[in-house]
């Protein structure tokens, strides 16, 4: 599913009830946003760590 259809899908009224309004959206997506940052940033300080205990 492309962003677009999602966007269409959203925008119909059919998605879940917290997607309907454009201020919880926000919120979701930040939420998201948040959460999909500190794994990577979790995943990156692993790497560097790994990286750094290598003999």
């Amino acid at each position: 599913m492309s962003v677009l259809q999602k966007q269409r899908f959203f925008q119909s009224g059919h998605g879940p009830i917290y997607m309907r309004t454009p201020a919880s959206r926000l919120i979701v997506t930040g939420l998201a946003g948040l959460i999909a940052g500190g794994t990577l940033y979790g995943m990156f300080n692993i790497g560097r760590l790994v990286v750094g205990n290598k003999p």
